[in-house]
């Protein structure tokens, strides 16, 4: 029998397993956000299989292969997207009983001195950090939207018109370093879907669920990972 523990922050994944009957035990640990999770059991069930001298299997096509073999993928981008709603009608608060509050401000509110409740100069290297990340995204479009989240490996999401009131979203992790410089990460990404005056649907791995759960315009706040509600 085996005895394992695992966790993950940003940037890192890590597992102990044991094996208590034997005394043997290893630690695992790995850099990648994107697999990371899906090779730390590929690579665990092939050091156990070599501890305890069993025929080798091939996890990796076990365990990996079958998941990007079968996964969905973000709806292409149509010929002639359907004009952005208003931002001036989407931004503003969003609450939901368990990821909490958040606020979506458009670009030009991003600006001002109460961006992130900071001062204006942090204000500043904040955005400076998240456009400088998020030049590495192919297909951005305009509208952007932001939002501070702190629950999701993520400091920041970022909102980028898809088509009609649908979003593409991005998280940005912001962290400071030993000289005091601020660096943005593009972490995971999912999709928004805007009910005006209603609230937001996140669809598309926005929990870490499984992006089989594609976008929908109706019954949105029903068919959600996440429904955010607006405050009015």
């Amino acid at each position: 029998m085996t005895v394992r523990h695992g966790g993950d922050v940003p940037g890192f994944s890590t597992q102990i397993t044991r094996l208590p009957a034997l005394g043997i035990g290893f630690f695992l640990g790995i850099n990648d956000d994107d697999v990371g999770g899906l090779l730390k059991s590929t690579l665990v069930y092939g050091i156990l299989d070599a501890l305890l001298g069993l025929d080798p299997i091939d996890w990796e096509e076990r365990l990996v292969t079958p998941g990007y073999r079968n996964a969905s993928i973000h709806t292409p981008l149509p010929d002639k997207p359907r004009p952005a709603p208003s931002t001036e009608s989407l931004a503003g608060n969003y609450s939901d009983a368990g990821y909490g509050s958040l606020e979506i401000k458009t670009f030009e509110d991003a600006n001002h001195d109460d961006f992130f409740d900071v001062d204006g100069t942090m204000a500043t290297a904040y955005l400076r950090a998240i456009s400088k990340a998020m030049t590495t995204q192919a297909g951005l479009t305009k509208p952007l939207m932001f939002a501070e989240m702190n629950k999701l490996f993520g400091s920041v999401y970022v909102y980028t018109h898809f088509d009609g009131p649908i979003y593409n979203t991005t998280m940005v992790n912001v962290k400071q370093n030993s000289q005091g410089e601020l660096a943005a990460y593009v972490g995971r990404t999912s999709t928004a879907v805007f009910v005006e005056g209603q609230g937001m649907g996140m669809f598309e791995d926005f929990w870490g669920g499984s992006r089989s759960k594609r976008a929908v315009e109706s019954h949105v706040e029903e068919e959600a990972e996440v429904w955010f509600r607006k405050d009015m």
